[in-house]
């Protein structure tokens, strides 16, 4: 469990590349202070991120990639919306309480807001990932295994 923990966090970590890395090539393209602007460039950036998250978690984190079940892609594509939703709904909010000066302020505040909601949101994800999607379930050694009655059942 605590290694699985350690690999989530590095896998979060290159979500955190990539999630900022496009917000901020965002803002730097297309300077906007619109908060719906911003909302739009996050949803784009954090869409991305979370692909960086469905390639590494499934195939990394939790080894699900190759046995993974129609049941758990709905759920992982559930979580991926709760993620946006919580990611910008705390951008919202945060970026209405953050002092906005100049064009570089603007910048600075939309990156301490984006680091907050990645926090909140992120954390949200593991969870619901760890404890719902990917949530193990014990196997039965092979040698306890329920042999059939009918012997041409057997596996030799």
């Amino acid at each position: 469990m605590k290694s699985r923990y350690i690999r989530f966090l590095f896998v979060g970590g290159s979500n955190a590349v990539v999630d900022l890395g496009i917000l901020n090539l965002l803002l730097y393209t297309f300077p906007t202070q619109n908060v719906y602007m911003l909302l739009l460039y996050n949803t784009v950036a954090v869409i991305f991120a979370i692909a960086n998250s469905y390639i590494w978690n499934t195939r990394w984190t939790f080894h699900v990639y190759k046995h993974m079940k129609n049941y758990q892609k709905i759920l992982f594509t559930a979580q991926a919306i709760i993620n946006i939703i919580i990611n910008n709904a705390a951008l919202f909010l945060i970026s209405l309480f953050l002092p906005i000066s100049n064009t570089l302020g603007y910048f600075i505040g939309n990156n301490i807001a984006k680091l907050i909601a990645m926090i909140l949101a992120s954390s949200t994800s593991y969870l619901l990932l760890s404890c719902i999607v990917f949530r193990q379930v014990k196997k039965t050694p092979r040698e306890y295994q329920i042999i059939p009655r009918d012997s041409s059942q057997l596996l030799i």
